[in-house]
Order: structure tokens, then sequence, then C-alpha cells
């Protein structure tokens, strides 16, 4: 089903091999994958290719495995998570949720549906480690089924409701600059639109304590990334030359002022804005609107967010009361 296989392009021909005999095993349900391999590269690589490409593939434990080698004859052993009538159930399931959320983008251009698909993330998975099935929380089940999910249960929903769409989507993985253990890693997306690559990242476009969708990490550039993730060194990924943000620009306080109090005389449920110039921290945002706007005035909104990249603080989000 899968539309996108970037991670199986960038393998040589003899690793492609490797991963189709591995994954039509899986699909098939084999308990023991044999297969004949001479290359370098770690077969690790080629099941997390397979891994990121295939998010159907939530029944089997793509972690943990058991390798077996004599010379260059080979042999994997994976876990199934559930029995084969058991996965058909869920995978009626998912297919009935994914054509429920795709059914009112019907007629729609794919860009169009590429951004409602990442707001129907945003608004309706709750972010968790969710424990209705084995792994769920990294999967499309927890997204889907369940509605509770970590950033690479959000990543593999978005990339598989948007291979149902035909349009290109890859899961990418990183870890915050800076930080070494193991829970500084984070999955989200780049996609294809217009003919260039951008970065769409579901998980940190939710809202912390307001029921309301962001869209800062929507179709991001790959120098904004780097300012905070590094990419996951084993894959090359394609180049994001650009930001192409959907969000209205302002430039400089005044601008920032006119936009706040347009936003609160039209009542707006939420607001959000692009900041080219950026402000240094979200506190000195804070402090500013309290200078510029009277005491009254001030107490317009309840929840106030800033996103950065880098340094500089480069979107506002406004919940208003």
């Amino acid at each position: 089903m899968a539309y996108s296989t970037y991670y199986r392009h960038i393998l040589n021909d003899e690793q492609k091999k490797v991963y189709d005999t591995i994954r039509v095993g899986i699909m098939s349900r084999q308990k023991s994958i044999s297969f004949v391999y001479t290359d370098s590269r770690p077969i690790r690589d080629i099941v997390t290719s397979i891994n990121y490409d295939w998010p159907e593939l939530y029944y089997v434990n793509l972690n943990q495995y058991v390798l077996y080698k004599s010379g260059i004859n080979m042999r994997i052993e994976f876990k199934y998570y559930v029995d084969k009538a058991t996965q058909d159930i869920y995978d009626k399931k998912i297919k009935s949720i994914a054509l429920s959320i795709l059914k009112p983008m019907e007629g729609k251009r794919m860009s169009v549906g590429a951004l409602l698909i990442h707001d129907w993330l945003v608004k309706n998975v709750t972010y968790g480690e969710c424990e209705q099935f084995p792994n769920a929380g990294h999967n499309i089940i927890g997204a889907l089924v369940y509605s509770e999910c970590v950033c690479e249960g959000y990543a593999k929903a978005y990339k598989y409701l948007l291979d149902l769409i035909h349009m290109r989507c890859i899961v990418v993985t990183g870890k915050k600059l800076g930080v070494s253990d193991s829970e500084s890693g984070h999955a989200w997306n780049i996609i294809k639109w217009k003919k260039n690559f951008y970065h769409v990242d579901v998980t940190h476009d939710r809202i912390s304590g307001v029921d309301k969708c962001s869209r800062a990490h929507y179709l991001l550039s790959t120098t904004d990334v780097l300012r905070d993730y590094n990419l996951d060194p084993r894959f090359e990924m394609p180049s994001c030359e650009k930001t192409e943000s959907i969000l209205q620009k302002v430039s400089g306080t005044r601008e920032l002022i006119d936009f706040l109090k347009s936003e609160y005389q039209r009542k707006a449920d939420y607001s959000e804005v692009r900041l080219t110039k950026g402000f240094k921290t979200c506190k000195d945002i804070d402090s500013m609107i309290k200078k510029k706007l009277s005491l009254q005035d001030y107490f317009w909104y309840n929840h106030i967010d800033s996103y950065w990249y880098g340094e500089y603080s480069r979107t506002l989000f406004i919940a208003w009361r």
C-alpha cells in the first residue's frame, strides 16, 4: 500500500533485495526469513528502512529480532504481536477510520489534504504512551485506533494517511541538540509539495493545555529543523531548501500589536502569526504586549505560546478568552 518508499530508494541493489525479501516475509507472517547478504551495511539499517516505509506493519516487533549468520547465509526471526485473525480485525478498523478521515478531502488538492490530515491528527490524537496494544504509542494503531501516541506514532500515521492520497511523505528521525540520552529522540516527516521538500512536525504542533491546532511546524526548511535537532546520520534525507509558512507574517512590534487588535475585534477563537524578525524570548514578547496594550486589553487572551527556531521566537500562538 505504501506510496512512498524513500528508504528503499536510497539502498543499493543488494540491500533492496534483502529489504524486499524481509518485507514480503513479514507481510506473509513468516516466523523465519532466510536470505543471502554480502554487503557491509548492518541489517539493522534495512529493518529500520522497512519500519519507516511501511507504517501498516504495526503488528510485528521491528525493533527486536534475532539474526542468525553462517557466512553470507542469514536468517532473521521476528515476533508478531497478535495472530492473523486479530490482525485482520485491526486492519479493518484502521482502514475504516482512515477512510472517515479522508472523506471530507474528496475532490480537494493533495496539498489541502496534507494540511487537513495534519490538523486532524493534532486535534484528535493525545500525546502519550498508549498501552492498549503492544508498542501502540509508536505505531499507527495508537494514533488511529486508540487516539494516543508519541512522536513516532504521529509521524507514521501522517505518512500512512498521505500514502492514501498519493502524496510523497517520509518518516524522519533525529535527536535534540546537546542531549545524549534516548529520551531526546524525535520523529517527524518530510513531504514533497510543489516539487519541493518540506519538514512537517505534527507532534510539536499540539498546544499543551489548549485544545487548538498550531501550524508553526508545517512546511519548514532543513535549516529551521537543524537549529534544534540532528538528523539520523545513517540515512541521507532530501534537502528542504526553504520555509513555506502558511501563516500571516508580521514584521516588528507595531505590526504585531495591530494584528492582535484586529484578531480580538473579529472575535477570533485562536490566532497564530509568523514573526519574520523574531523576538529573543517568549518573556520579551509577553512584556512587550503588556507595555503596548492597556491593562484591560492585556487580558484579552488566556494562553500564549511562542515557537522557536534557534535563538529567536518565530511564531506566536494566541488562544483567546
